[in-house]
């Protein structure tokens, strides 16, 4: 580091998958920020001029559940992962949640059930080609479920815009 001068430091934030992360459900109050190493790991990449393979593959994110958001919330969490992203939407009540692909996106679909908390996966011709469908049911508790907000009555989330936020 020795040479460096204040004009050769760039700060940047990195992805962050929760703000709100309740890592302890018999502390309530106690959060953490929780951020996904593939995700940092493909903005440190990017920032330094690697830039991470992309697949060629479209995610449409379906909500079955009664969780007002969620399709976006995933939708956006997965497009961080890069892929391209889909459409959103909410359809009929569900309690699990599944993956569907084509054939040809088998690993593709396999990938995304495994970063979704390990879904259920179904290869299925119904699917378009170069899609994966994603359908978030009842029981859903994997990444995005939470929109970031506070506990009811808890401490604000941290944001750039309070006094709890350490520029």
């Amino acid at each position: 580091m020795n040479g460096i001068s204040g004009g050769g430091i760039q700060f940047d934030t990195v992805p962050v998958v929760n703000v709100d992360y309740r890592y302890n459900p018999s502390k309530p109050t106690a959060t953490a920020v929780q951020v996904d190493p593939a995700q940092v790991k493909a903005f440190a990449a990017e920032l330094i001029g690697a830039a991470p393979a992309v697949p060629q593959v479209t995610v449409d994110v379906s909500n079955a559940s009664p969780k007002e958001g969620l399709a976006a919330r995933v939708s956006s969490l997965l497009t961080g992962k890069g892929f391209a992203q889909g459409t959103t939407g909410t359809v009929a009540a569900r309690k699990t949640s599944l993956v569907r692909f084509p054939p040809d996106l088998a690993a593709a679909g396999a990938e995304i059930a495994r970063q979704l908390g390990g879904l259920a996966t179904q290869v299925s011709s119904a699917v378009p080609a170069g899609h994966v469908e994603v359908v978030l049911g009842q029981v859903y508790s994997g990444p995005g479920v939470s929109d970031g907000g506070g506990a009811p009555g808890g401490p604000p989330p941290i944001s750039p815009d309070g006094d709890n936020c350490v520029d």
